[in-house]
């Protein structure tokens, strides 16, 4: 969780100190909506099985991310 945070965190100073004289503009990004699914579901799931991960859930993860890539190689060839 801190590594996430502490990276977001970093990339967003940066970008925002690049533009500096101008207000840096934040756009809703289909990064952020597998972020926020990966790590509430993450936290859901964990205290429902009491604090033990289950089996079916590291696939899901997976299955998530393989959903992301594929999705992300997509907005990058076709975005304009």
């Amino acid at each position: 969780m801190f590594n996430t945070r502490f990276g977001l965190g970093t990339a967003l100073v940066v970008q925002a100190a690049n533009v500096y004289p101008d207000a840096y503009a934040l756009y809703f990004h289909v990064r952020f909506i597998f972020l926020l699914v990966s790590l509430i579901g993450s936290i859901l799931v964990v205290t429902w099985h009491r604090f033990c991960v289950p089996r079916f859930w590291g696939f899901y993860l997976v299955g998530l991310y393989v959903i992301f890539m594929i999705l992300s190689l997509i907005i990058a060839m076709f975005w304009v």
